[in-house]
């Protein structure tokens, strides 16, 4: 299986972005927002691979179910596209 979706977690466990790649991407810190690599730079993040699929299109469904398990109001709040979550403090009420 070549696709795979996956989660990066902060240092409470709580998810803070979601996406989906192949190969290292989900290992790249390098090609992420500056949001992004402000909260790795504080460090204690991890990544978990999640699921792996055959197809693209697989792992691209299976990022927007895990978007949607999660805080929606604080991606679109940020907006970072359809992946980064978790900013409550940056989040205003919907």
């Amino acid at each position: 299986m070549e696709f795979y979706t996956y989660i990066w977690r902060d240092t409470n466990g709580v998810p803070f972005y979601v996406g989906k790649g192949k190969a290292g991407r989900a290992f790249d810190v390098k090609r992420r927002s500056e949001q992004f690599k402000t909260k790795i730079e504080a460090g204690g993040c991890n990544v978990e691979i999640v699921d792996w699929f055959i197809h693209e299109s697989q792992a691209h469904a299976h990022e927007v179910e895990l978007i949607a398990r999660y805080d929606r109001a604080a991606i679109e709040a940020w907006g970072l596209g359809n992946c980064y979550l978790n900013f409550p403090d940056k989040v205003e009420a919907a």
